[in-house]
């Protein structure tokens, strides 16, 4: 039988009961207390509500965690050893990242374990 998942209400910001370096040992936890409610994807929010966070972990190459300044590569266009092959999409949660440009509502950004040379990147987990 396949578990149901519910998820709460968006939140812009910090989820209450939420600290700040609080560690999450898998995405699943993550969702669970609405950090990033997606067990799968890099972006949760919509092209209408805008981006209320974004995963950062390795999965493509682009990316960059400089701890004050990320470059997050998005949403499709990679083969899967995470290299651009085409142009990206504004679409879906690519959409939402542009929203929330335009509204200034705070996207809270996730780093994984598995972001390449990253000192901001924890030991284990998800940040």
């Amino acid at each position: 039988e396949r578990k149901r998942i519910c998820y709460m209400s968006r939140v812009f910001g910090t989820p209450k009961g939420i600290k700040l370096f609080d560690v999450f040992e898998s995405r699943m936890e993550l969702s669970k207390a609405g950090v990033h409610r997606p067990p799968q994807g890099g972006i949760c929010g919509t092209a209408q509500s805008g981006c209320e966070s974004i995963v950062l972990s390795g999965g493509y190459a682009d990316d960059v965690d400089d701890g004050e300044v990320i470059t997050y590569t998005g949403a499709g266009g990679s083969d899967i050893k995470g290299n651009l092959v085409c142009d990206q999409e504004l679409l879906r949660g690519n959409a939402s990242l542009e929203k929330s440009l335009h509204t200034q509502d705070p996207v809270r950004v996730v780093r994984g374990h598995a972001i390449r040379g990253s000192l901001y990147a924890p030991e284990r987990g998800f940040r």
